[in-house]
């Protein structure tokens, strides 16, 4: 039997032993540093981003010939891929593929659903809603690596020939590093596919296929273009992409979280585009595109997201519409307002400040072949 003092010396002896276990479990944690990602683009680290696009196509900015019922403005599903030099999904420049062609025309995505992911220069491929209007958001996420730093999307204007948006081969990979934080102004491109020149023209097949370009007031040079802005040098932009870093991961080892559901959001007033005070955005214009620098009062100016308010541009009533440009048959007439005061703050943008619409008629010609019109009233 043991004695009170056999007792007492094994009992400071296990609590000796618990002691020194939890000081090497402490010390062994204190070692034991979290792993930290440089932001460094290297073939086993992934990124993943979010993409948001913010469509700003709407009356105000694009007013000739806007499509407001069958169909209406609206946007086509998002179909994008993150890729490496070996996979071009399109290319301004060049004659789009069958499958680019099938999606800017109809929205049809089969020619790219047989792309396997991870195969051909893949790393990932993805899709973002619909926008039901001229005007909303919609976002995804996707997964790019060290050897997949590339990244390209498209999205179709409905109703429209062949015309699109989106951004080709752009690199989220910088000096080594992943971008955090990327902006990109949008504007319409011609697949070059189809010769059709307004929003609804009947199907009219470009033969030989003509490149990829992007549409401007001049171009195509035809009176009857959607875009013919004669008194512009440039178009508004249409839209904009937000590329956003999300999370790094290694290769091994730790598996990406599950990629965030489909998103659309229409909006009318948002704020949320904006990222924080001290994040640092990459404002950028695809393909070395410089900014519009064109006469405001000629130009429709896009429209801020944020509500207007007392800070907003202020503009006067319309004048009467003017005599029409000819006295016989069709011709144009316009209206116009002035700016009484700029806006004060940046991101607010004045109106658009001349319209113009058909005016005439036939009855007023004096052709013997039209004098029945007069008679009958």
């Amino acid at each position: 039997m043991m004695s009170y003092a056999h007792i007492r010396v094994f009992i400071i002896v296990l609590l000796t032993i618990m002691a020194v276990g939890e000081g090497l479990e402490a010390e062994k944690k204190k070692n034991k540093r979290p792993q930290k990602f440089s932001g460094k683009c290297k073939p086993k680290i992934m990124a993943e981003y979010e993409l948001a696009f913010h469509s700003a196509w709407t009356e105000s900015v694009y007013p000739r010939m806007y499509p407001t019922y069958r169909p209406h403005a609206q946007w086509s599903k998002l179909i994008g891929r993150s890729h490496s030099t070996q996979y071009t999904m399109w290319s301004e420049g060049a004659a789009a593929t069958e499958a680019v062609r099938e999606f800017a025309e109809g929205g049809d995505t089969r020619g790219f659903d047989i792309e396997a992911q991870a195969y051909g220069g893949i790393r990932d491929a993805f899709t973002a809603a619909p926008i039901s209007g001229g005007m909303g958001k919609t976002a995804t996420n996707f997964i790019a690596d060290g050897e997949h730093s590339l990244v390209s999307f498209m999205v179709r204007l409905i109703p429209s020939p062949d015309w699109f948006v989106g951004i080709a081969s752009f690199d989220l990979c910088e000096s080594g590093r992943w971008k955090s934080h990327i902006k990109v102004d949008l504007f319409p491109l011609d697949a070059g596919t189809d010769r059709g020149l307004t929003f609804t023209a009947p199907d009219w097949p470009s033969v030989p296929r003509e490149a990829i370009y992007r549409l401007s007031p001049m171009k195509p040079a035809h009176s009857a273009s959607a875009f013919y802005y004669p008194n512009m040098t440039s178009l508004p932009s249409i839209g904009k992409v937000f590329l956003t870093k999300v999370a790094e991961f290694r290769r091994s080892g730790k598996v990406p979280p599950p990629v965030k559901q489909e998103q659309n959001l229409e909006i009318i007033n948002d704020e949320s585009e904006l990222p924080a005070a001290n994040d640092k955005v990459i404002d950028t214009t695809f393909d070395g595109i410089k900014d519009i620098t064109v006469n405001e009062i000629e130009q429709p100016r896009a429209e801020s997201l944020i509500a207007p308010s007392d800070t907003g541009c202020v503009v006067s009533e319309w004048s009467p519409w003017s005599e029409c440009s000819v006295t016989c048959g069709f011709g144009r007439q316009d209206r116009r307002r002035s700016i009484l005061r700029r806006a004060l703050s940046p991101g607010l943008y004045c109106p658009v400040l001349r319209e113009d619409r058909t005016c005439g008629t036939m009855r007023t010609c004096e052709w013997e072949v039209f004098q029945f019109l007069n008679r009958n009233g």
